[in-house]
């Protein structure tokens, strides 16, 4: 070999079979591309999906759903909608479809206005709204909505909404707001509205507000007279019964599915690959994905995958070789429901391909879990990271190549250099430099 001259990088060495997993919560709640994230057990494990918040409104161009009202468009994926809320994705499917050939695969692309009658028939006669879909797949999307910023009819119309798409907690969140929202001016608009509806548990929860108030709400006249005289009357009967003691306690919120949710759709990819996912090769292997997900978390990949749209997906997206099969799927693992494998050896190989993707909070994440793991297994190909070119500026780096020489300085006999042989020189020129100062250093 040459002076000076790179030899390709060796592949790590096959990860320990005791793998660890953590949830990960970045720092910032902004997308993987931001710049810093945190490798402590998460809490709520839906803050390290925060990317996926990015797929509906952002990468237009890679949906399969239009939902069209007179105001505008709103955007999906099927296969999001089939995990999250099959009723909705039911819907869908009695939508308008157009279909297109890529390559040997026919991808149908679905034309949604809920005033059609297949639709309607689909939700029980049930049409939303243009803002009220919104809130809905922004929960979908990004498993939190703040709802104290929605009025109390919205929120109605909200309620409504998820449980005719049977997102129990987003109905349960909605009905605990409008719970707290409810005053004298509004009750009788609510009680109403509700009973127009036919929404029993939001009716049973107004009446019983007018029951702890019925002495003041019945001297508003004009509000009585907008209630309806039947209404009114139910209302006025409750004077003539004694008040509770209390109101009914607040039901528990149901469970997040969303790290769930998501997790079932990686496993799809594994076990029933379909027409919605491309795929990339790796040793001689396809392995599936679904190209938003990783556009979401990736600006150069939203670059990439936005070109490719129109692309045959009976032929690989790219060829990804170099890495190990076990280190894509510790990518996509995280990516699709934040679980990050511990390995120090897939993070070795994984940080690399992260920068070149511009995934920057996952650089951070890969690199601190790196920085954790220096042992004489893993310090040679550690060292190797901290030689690449855009770490070489960078005063962390340095500290950790340093601490690595250190290690291997004080571990000689326990390290295997034959991987050496295919590193570039300088990282063995910087491994005998640093011995002779040590021996040096020790009067040898």
């Amino acid at each position: 070999m040459k002076r000076g001259s790179k030899a390709p990088v060796p592949q790590p060495r096959s990860p320990s079979p005791e793998v660890q997993f953590i949830r990960v919560i970045p720092a910032s709640t902004a997308s993987l591309s931001s710049s810093s994230s945190s490798s402590s057990a998460a809490a709520d494990p839906s803050s390290a999906l925060s990317h996926l918040k990015l797929l509906s409104p952002d990468l237009r161009e890679l949906t399969d759903v239009q939902f069209m009202f007179p105001e505008g468009s709103h955007f999906a994926h099927t296969w999001v909608l089939e995990q999250r809320s099959p009723k909705l994705n039911t819907a869908v499917q009695a939508g308008k479809v157009r279909k297109q050939k890529r390559g040997k695969h026919i991808i149908h692309h679905y034309s949604v206005e809920f005033g059609d009658a297949k639709v309607k028939k689909v939700l029980g006669g049930y049409e939303v709204g243009y803002t009220t879909l919104k809130h809905v797949l922004d929960y979908v999307y990004g498993d939190s909505l703040d709802v104290t910023k929605i009025v109390p009819l919205a929120l109605l119309d909200l309620y409504v909404a998820a449980s005719a798409f049977g997102i129990n907690r987003l109905a349960h969140q909605a009905k605990s707001q409008l719970n707290q929202c409810l005053n004298n001016e509004n009750v009788f608009v609510l009680l109403k509205q509700a009973d127009v509806l036919k929404q029993d548990p939001i009716r049973s929860m107004c009446m019983e507000y007018a029951h702890f108030n019925v002495r003041e709400l019945i001297k508003m006249k004009q509000a009585a007279e907008d209630l309806g005289i039947v209404l009114f009357h139910q209302v006025a009967k409750l004077s003539l019964e004694p008040v509770p003691e209390s109101r009914t306690p607040a039901e528990a919120c149901p469970p997040s599915t969303y790290v769930d949710d998501f997790k079932r759709l990686y496993e799809l990819t594994v076990q029933k690959p379909d027409q919605h996912m491309q795929f990339i090769t790796c040793k001689a292997k396809q392995i599936r994905f679904h190209s938003p997900i990783l556009a979401a978390a990736s600006p150069k990949l939203t670059r990439l995958l936005g070109k490719e749209l129109e692309e045959d997906l009976s032929k690989p997206l790219m060829d990804i070789t170099p890495l190990q099969v076990a280190s894509v799927h510790t990518l996509l693992k995280y990516l699709y429901y934040g679980e990050f494998e511990k390995s120090p050896l897939a993070s070795i190989e994984l940080s690399p391909a992260c920068k070149m993707l511009e995934m920057e909070g996952l650089v951070t994440l890969t690199e601190e879990n790196i920085k954790a793991n220096v042992n004489a297994t893993t310090v040679l190909d550690i060292l190797l990271i901290t030689f690449l070119p855009y770490n070489l500026p960078r005063q962390d780096m340095k500290d950790l190549k340093q601490s690595c020489l250190d290690f291997i300085c004080s571990h000689w006999t326990e390290v295997n250099f034959d991987v050496l042989q295919a590193m570039d020189r300088q990282i063995t020129q910087a491994i005998l430099k640093a011995w002779q100062a040590q021996c040096k250093a020790q009067g040898q």
